[in-house]
């Protein structure tokens, strides 16, 4: 399932972004009123109601504020990709804030900062 802070939220104008992820990917894109981190409750209810525990869901995803915090919040596995493929089309304030993530991890994993644990990090 896709959780984008674009597509599937009120900024996707009858939802006509995620219908076309869904359409070329194969993929749910996850209809959802709340942005990340903030949504880990409506993507926490979605996979209940398929039988699916949070510490079984993992968020992927470049940005350190949204994707890993939300995950990380909510008992998810995260990972996170340092880089991404373009920035063609990219928010222009997301890609600043982006830099100064990276910029954030580096300082914090100098002072041996490390990931919460999971149950399922060593699997």
């Amino acid at each position: 399932m896709i959780v984008s802070n674009s597509a599937g939220t009120n900024d996707d104008k009858d939802y006509k972004h995620s219908i076309e992820i869904e359409k070329s990917l194969g993929v749910e894109v996850l209809r959802h009123q709340v942005k990340k981190p903030s949504c880990g409750d409506e993507i926490i209810k979605v996979f209940k109601d398929r039988g699916v525990a949070s510490s079984e869901i993992a968020s992927v995803g470049d940005r350190l504020l949204t994707d890993v915090l939300m995950g990380n919040m909510n008992g998810f596995y995260t990972i996170w990709t340092r880089q991404i493929i373009t920035e063609k089309g990219d928010n222009p304030v997301a890609a600043k804030v982006r830099n100064i993530e990276h910029f954030i991890y580096k300082c914090i994993s100098k002072l041996g900062v490390s990931p919460p644990s999971h149950p399922n990090r060593d699997k």
